[in-house]
C-alpha cells in the first residue's frame, strides 16, 4: 500500500527521463496521459503560430494594398490638377470662339462637338477625383433612359462590329437622383467589362425597367429599401466568372485581365457608385456561359429631371475684380468671360504682385478671384494677407482639389464661394453675380 501511495503522490516520470517503462499500470497511464497532453499543447502552439504568421502575411498584404490606394489618390490629384488647367483653357477658348462665329457657320457644329466632348472629360475628371478622395458629387434628378441611349451610342462607335449590342430600355423608366457622370461611368464600366469577357465576338444585352423592391429582395441587399427602383441589367455571353473569384471582383486592383486591358478599378468604381446612391448590385455568372450584372437604383422623388443640354441663361454684373491665377491662358479666358459680363478685370499671374496691387488700392476692388494652387504663395496664404489689409473683401476661391477645404475652413478663411475647375461660363457668371450682390459688413 505504502509503495503504491508514493507512486500516486509523486509526479510520474517523463519518457525522456527513464530507461524502462514502469511496471505499475496506474503510473504508466499517468505517464501516457501526460505525454498526450504535452503533444496536444505543442500541436496547438504550432497551429497558433501558423495562424499568426498567416494573419501577419494578410496584414502585410492589406497594408500594401492600402498603400497602393494612397499612391493612386496622390497620382490622381496631380493628374487632375494639370489636366484641369489644360481642359479649362480648351473649353474656355472654344466657348469664346463659339460666341464670335455666325450662327450659320459650318465651324459651329464642329466646335460644339469639341465643347461637348470637353464637358464629358470634365465630368470624368471630377469622378476620378471623387474616387480617389471621396469628394461629394452633385446629385440632381436625371432622366435615365436618355442617359442610357447616350452611352449606348458611344459604345456602338467604340466596340468592334463583331460584338452585338442589344438594348431594351423602357421609355417610362423615370428618373434617378444622381450625378450624371456617375451614372454614365457606371453603365460604361459594366459594358466595357462585358466586352472584355467576349474577346472577339458575342453579344451584350442592356435592359432598363422599373422594379418594385419588396421586403424579401431588400433583406438580401441591406442597402436597399422597399419601394420603386430602376433596374439595370447588363448581360454577356462571355467566358463567365469562376465561383472561386466571384466574391473578389469588386476589390480594387483585382483583375484577371491582361495588363493592357485594365488595372482592376472598373468594377470597384461601379460598386462605389452604387453604394453612394443607396442602390445594390448583384452578379450571376456561369463559367463558359456568361455573366449578368443587375443594378438597383432608387427612383428620384423629384418630379422634374435635368436635361443633358440645359438652357444657359445670361447673367450680367458690374464690379472691379482682381483675378489671380499663375496659368496665363486660364487668366486670359477668365478675363475675357468676366469682361463680356460687364466687369472690369485686373489680372495678376503672381501672388506677390497681387498683394502689392491690392495694398496700393484696397478699396478699388469689389471682388478677388484666386486660384488655390500657385507657386511662392498659395491661395489660402494670399487670402489671409488680403483679409489683413481689408477684412471684408469678397473672395471666390478656384481649385481642382475640392476635398482640401471643407465649409468650416472656407468660412473661417472668409471665402464667399468655392468653384471647382474647369469652370463653365454660366457657373462663373452666376457665382460672381451672387457674391457681388452679397452684403459687405460695415457698408
Amino acid at each position: 500500500m505504502g509503495e503504491s501511495t508514493n507512486h500516486q503522490d509523486s509526479p510520474p516520470p517523463s519518457l525522456a527521463s527513464i530507461d524502462t517503462l514502469p511496471d505499475d499500470p496506474e503510473v504508466l497511464k499517468a505517464l501516457l496521459r501526460e505525454q498526450t497532453e504535452a503533444f496536444e499543447a505543442l500541436a496547438q502552439q504550432v497551429e497558433a503560430t501558423a495562424r499568426t504568421a498567416d494573419q501577419m502575411g494578410l496584414r502585410d498584404e492589406q497594408f500594401q494594398h492600402f498603400h497602393r490606394l494612397q499612391v493612386l489618390g496622390t497620382l490622381a490629384e496631380g493628374i487632375v490638377h494639370e489636366f484641369n488647367n489644360i481642359l479649362a483653357a480648351m473649353l474656355g477658348f472654344t466657348e469664346i470662339t463659339l460666341t464670335q462665329l455666325p450662327a450659320d457657320s459650318p465651324a459651329q457644329h464642329n466646335l460644339q462637338a469639341v465643347y461637348t466632348a470637353g464637358q464629358r472629360a470634365r465630368e470624368i475628371i471630377r469622378q476620378t477625383l471623387s474616387y480617389s478622395r471621396s469628394a461629394t458629387a452633385v446629385s440632381a434628378p436625371l432622366a435615365y433612359a436618355p442617359m442610357v441611349t447616350e452611352v449606348l451610342g458611344l459604345l456602338r462607335a467604340s466596340l468592334p462590329k463583331t460584338i452585338e449590342i442589344r438594348d431594351e430600355i423602357a421609355p417610362d423608366v423615370g428618373t434617378v437622383l444622381a450625378d450624371p457622370a456617375s451614372m454614365h461611368q457606371l453603365l460604361m464600366n459594366l459594358c466595357t467589362n462585358a466586352a472584355h469577357a467576349l474577346n472577339v465576338s458575342g453579344f451584350i444585352d442592356i435592359k432598363a425597367d422599373i422594379c418594385q423592391v419588396d421586403e424579401a429582395l431588400a433583406a438580401r441587399h441591406l442597402s436597399l429599401q422597399p419601394g420603386s427602383h430602376i433596374r439595370l441589367r447588363v448581360q454577356d455571353n462571355g467566358h463567365g466568372i469562376s465561383p472561386e473569384i466571384l466574391d473578389r471582383i469588386f476589390d480594387p486592383f483585382f483583375t484577371t485581365k491582361a495588363a493592357a486591358q485594365g488595372i482592376g478599378l472598373g468594377l470597384a468604381i461601379v460598386k462605389r457608385i452604387v453604394n453612394t446612391y443607396h442602390g445594390a448590385i448583384a452578379v450571376d455568372s456561369t463559367p463558359g456561359t456568361g455573366t449578368t450584372c443587375t443594378v438597383y437604383l432608387p427612383h428620384a422623388t423629384e418630379s422634374t429631371a435635368t436635361s443633358p443640354q440645359a438652357e444657359k441663361h445670361s447673367v450680367r454684373g458690374k464690379g472691379n475684380i482682381l483675378l489671380v491665377d499663375d496659368e496665363i491662358m486660364l487668366a486670359q479666358v477668365s478675363k475675357h468671360i468676366l469682361e463680356r459680363l460687364g466687369c472690369t478685370v485686373d489680372v495678376c499671374t503672381h501672388s506677390k504682385t497681387a498683394v502689392d496691387r491690392f495694398r496700393n488700392a484696397p478699396h478699388h476692388f469689389d471682388l478677388v478671384i484666386t486660384d488655390l494652387t500657385m507657386p511662392e504663395m498659395n491661395g489660402v496664404q494670399l487670402i489671409t494677407i488680403l483679409k489683413v489689409i481689408r477684412p471684408h473683401i469678397r473672395v471666390i476661391l478656384c481649385t481642382g482639389f475640392g476635398h482640401t477645404l471643407d465649409e468650416a475652413a472656407l468660412e473661417a478663411l472668409g471665402v464667399n464661394a468655392l468653384l471647382l475647375k474647369p469652370i463653365e461660363t454660366p457657373e462663373l457668371a452666376e457665382t460672381v453675380q451672387q457674391v457681388l450682390q452679397s452684403p459687405v459688413p460695415g457698408q
